[in-house]
């Protein structure tokens, strides 16, 4: 295994849902009892937990931090790895894991999912001067997802000093309603707002609060409503590349910039040009 690299490819515990559009899965959710929908914040998808092979562990979406470079020092200043990290030392997360693991001795392996956002982290730096992680309302625990209210006791537990700065924001529960989701979806970012600054959001994330499998998918249940508004944001070519994020792994990169939007626009301006747009040759 190549770790030059200070990360590795590694499934030993899941990793975040990858999230379809919301108009893919949209019959599926609107027959849900009840559903949350949070901010999608626009930063790399992050996760810490237990494995039961590795003991404690970090990671971006794809990859595990190797142990001898577990220390934010170990890592260039800036670096998202770092800021992670930094985050990790500064809350204590490694002491919080051991004494939840201590206390539920039939936990195998868990995780829990957040997202490295603010300065220099993405695009949308939402008013911040600095950066950290922000959690979402999700836990594994073996293996599988607990719902919103499972998950919610959970991070509690593990976290009972949390405070509202640590999460993402939360805009809605309740019966799913689509005029509420394209408004919430075209709103400015309340997490922007928080830090008394105004920007555009990405956009929501929705999913049911008792976890269910998606017939459409295959893959649990949970969907991202982008804003038109995110989607259609100025290109980053003129930007001072010192304010541009530092990309972790390819897919990260790709989860960033390749939209269906951007993809369709391609087609259409092919198109115009007068070349021919067929399935065999996209």
């Amino acid at each position: 295994v190549d770790e030059s690299q200070g990360v590795v490819e590694d499934s030993a515990w899941p990793r975040y849902t990858s999230l379809d559009g919301f108009l893919r899965v949209r019959d599926e959710i609107m027959a849900c009892p009840e559903v949350v929908v949070t901010e999608k914040l626009h930063g790399s998808n992050f996760r810490f937990g237990v494995s039961p092979i590795k003991g404690f562990v970090v990671g971006t979406h794809t990859a595990r931090v190797i142990e001898s470079r577990m220390a934010a020092g170990a890592w260039p200043n800036g670096h998202l790895i770092q800021k992670a990290l930094d985050w990790v030392e500064r809350e204590h997360v490694r002491d919080r894991v051991e004494k939840y693991v201590a206390t539920h001795p039939d936990v195998q392996s868990f995780g829990v999912y957040g997202e490295i956002c603010g300065y220099k982290c993405s695009d949308l730096h939402y008013g911040m001067t600095t950066s950290g992680v922000r959690l979402f309302v999700e836990v594994t625990v073996n293996g599988q997802f607990l719902g919103w209210d499972a998950a919610c006791a959970a991070r509690s537990e593990m976290f009972p000093d949390i405070a509202e700065d640590w999460l993402v924001p939360v805009l809605y529960r309740g019966p799913p309603d689509l005029v509420m989701f394209k408004e919430l979806r075209d709103r400015s970012s309340t997490y922007a707002m928080w830090n008394n600054a105004t920007q555009i959001s990405e956009g929501i994330v929705i999913r049911p609060t008792k976890e269910a499998l998606s017939k459409v998918t295959l893959n649990r249940l949970a969907a991202k409503y982008k804003s038109p508004l995110y989607e259609e944001r100025k290109s980053l070519r003129d930007k001072d590349p010192a304010t541009l994020p530092t990309y972790v792994t390819a897919y990260d990169l790709l989860a960033d910039f390749v939209t269906e939007e951007r993809i369709r626009h391609i087609f259409q301006r092919a198109e115009a040009s007068g070349m021919v747009v067929e399935k065999k040759r996209m």
